[in-house]
């Protein structure tokens, strides 16, 4: 009788450790897929937080070019035409939505592109305007005061 309850906990030892090692392997597995089956019904909320971030560049881009109109370091014109291409790629996208709404594929590569995007221009900033506090920009506040 021993040596049976000794082979049925023994048993039970191996099932749960296959388990685990079986629950391991799907969730690795199942994160990407579930991620790539996220991006279509995510697209809109990822276009939306790339439109924010596109804006607050756009901003700084106004700035720049207002404190410089024309920039003689070769980082600041690099950084400026980052900006005007991330700006016509997020047109770019949101057009293929407005044309292509419906198609869950092209909806998954506007997806996907938007979130590539987005952490593409987290890591942007401007050489001279980086250690600027965030808020409104002074070309903002001059132009506020302009037509007020």
């Amino acid at each position: 009788m021993k040596k049976m309850k000794i082979e049925v906990s023994s048993w039970i030892a191996v099932a749960s450790i296959c388990a685990s090692v079986l629950l391991g392997i799907f969730s690795k597995w199942w994160d990407p897929v579930a991620a790539h089956i996220g991006y279509p019904f995510g697209v809109h909320r990822s276009l939306e937080q790339l439109g924010e971030k596109v804006d607050e560049l756009i901003a700084l881009k106004c700035d720049v070019e207002y404190a410089d109109p024309s920039p003689s370091s070769e980082e600041c014109k690099h950084w400026l035409k980052r900006v005007s291409d991330l700006v016509q790629r997020a047109v770019v996208m949101k057009t293929r939505l407005s044309e292509h709404g419906l198609n869950y594929l092209e909806r998954c590569k506007i997806g996907v592109e938007a979130k590539d995007e987005l952490k593409k221009s987290r890591g942007s900033y401007c050489p001279k305007q980086h250690n600027k506090a965030k808020g409104e920009t002074k070309y903002h506040q001059e132009r506020r005061q302009i037509t007020a």
